[in-house]
């Protein structure tokens, strides 16, 4: 994989549902209200603005698309956390790219509500969900130099992958 100026970016693949590893401890404060729904084509917009404060130099068009595309095949795979009036403050997105294994696409929380266990929760539903599915692998890959979210997967019981 190649950054826009076209260097290599190292990325790590991890996968979950292997045995547990150690607790790694994550500094969080008491959750916020939100519930999570299931995704639909009149969150486009929502995206849009989660995608651009999640990822502010990539163009948010790019992963909107995707998702929106991806969420017609396995609409419980792609969900999104709000608040109580309907603002986006998160969201997981997700395809089974083959029988029993999914791909994590994206998981993303507003820089003002991380460390409040949405993505925690977003994660452990989307798990609920593969399950039924009969999903058996889930996996995902990040930047090698992502820590917060390389440390984000191994707390959630997720494991490197060579």
């Amino acid at each position: 994989m190649f950054n826009t100026d076209g260097g290599l970016i190292d990325v790590i693949s991890m996968c979950k549902w292997s045995p547990n590893i150690p607790e790694i401890p994550v500094h969080t404060t008491e959750p916020l209200e939100f519930y999570i729904s299931t995704y639909k084509s009149e969150d486009y917009s929502k995206i849009l603005e989660l995608s651009r404060d999640a990822f502010p130099r990539e163009d948010p068009f790019e992963d909107a698309e995707l998702i929106e595309e991806i969420s017609k095949d396995s609409p419980e795979l792609n969900l999104i956390a709000l608040d109580r009036d309907g603002n986006i403050m998160g969201g997981i997105f997700a395809w089974e790219w083959s029988p029993g294994n999914a791909w994590i696409y994206l998981l993303a929380v507003l820089h003002s509500a991380q460390g409040h266990h949405i993505g925690t929760s977003l994660l452990e539903r989307l798990e609920k969900n593969a399950r039924r599915r009969g999903i058996l692998r889930l996996q995902v890959d990040t930047d090698a130099d992502n820590f917060p979210a390389v440390l984000f997967y191994l707390k959630n019981g997720f494991e490197f992958e060579f």
